[in-house]
């Protein structure tokens, strides 16, 4: 579908964006970043809300990248690769230093630089407890947002030892609604869990183990969304594979254009 000068809309009204985990399918969250940006309605976001995959798009779409260059940009980056294997595997099976060195090219120092406000979920592991990061710098939140426990070693920062955010809170809307209770809420759910999935290795028993404990809590909080991005995609938490990648980013633009121009109606 192509959009023209004059399909560009004219909003009336703000939004919440809120972008739960799932690894690879965070790509699918970029395909409808890509309608937003098409249909004019970037500008309409009063702030991201994402934890993991969530969290490191929204610091990408923050700092001024499109959805397209982010595309790009991960499909050249080899994060999920097992040349990043950790040897021996001390604190985790992958090691956050290939990750670390393209953040620190690509997004913005901290928080305070980005076009638009980011809250970046994490765990506390030291305290159990869901922490939010928001100021300051903006690096280590969300290596530690997207530190899958087992996967990407823990970070230690502002006095906390951090991990994901979704090992107790993988879709932040009672925060998002806690703090812009007057804006309604974009909602990209990418936790849909499929069953009967193969467990070959010790990489896809700590991922699906991870992905059944936080069921539950998605689920319950599903219906509070005003407008909710949900969509089984046939791609695993770290996958690599292109075709199947740039399947689920062209799936996510379809879907954005679809309901975004409904919602303009």
């Amino acid at each position: 579908m192509f959009i023209f000068e004059e399909d560009i809309m004219a909003w009336d009204k703000k939004y919440v964006l809120v972008i739960s985990w799932w690894g690879t399918k965070g790509l699918y969250a970029c395909g409808i970043l890509k309608a937003m940006e098409e249909l004019g309605l970037r500008d309409q976001i009063e702030a991201i809300y994402g934890v993991s995959a969530g969290a490191l798009t929204g610091a990408y779409w923050a700092s001024g990248w499109k959805a397209e260059d982010i595309l790009e940009r991960f499909l050249t980056s080899e994060l999920f690769s097992f040349k990043n294997i950790a040897l021996p595997p001390k604190m985790s099976l992958l090691r956050s230093s290939v990750v670390e060195d393209l953040l620190k090219q690509d997004i913005k120092p901290s928080f305070e630089e980005l076009s638009v406000p980011l809250y970046v979920g994490t765990t506390d592991i030291w305290k159990a407890e869901f922490r939010l990061f928001s100021k300051w710098e903006l690096l280590r939140p969300v290596l530690a947002s997207m530190a899958i426990p087992g996967i990407f070693p823990a970070v230690e920062y502002d006095g906390s030892m951090l991990v994901d955010g979704g090992v107790l809170c993988n879709f932040p809307l009672e925060y998002a609604k806690r703090d812009y209770p007057e804006q309604e809420v974009i909602g990209i759910y990418l936790g849909q869990f499929k069953k009967d999935q193969p467990v070959r290795n010790l990489m896809d028993t700590l991922l699906l183990s991870y992905a059944v404990s936080m069921q539950a809590y998605l689920l319950k909080d599903l219906d509070q969304v005003d407008y909710l991005f949900k969509r089984e995609l046939n791609v695993g938490v770290l996958d690599s594979d292109e075709e199947k990648i740039r399947d689920i980013f062209d799936q996510g633009y379809e879907d954005g254009l679809q309901k975004f121009w409904t919602l303009a109606k």
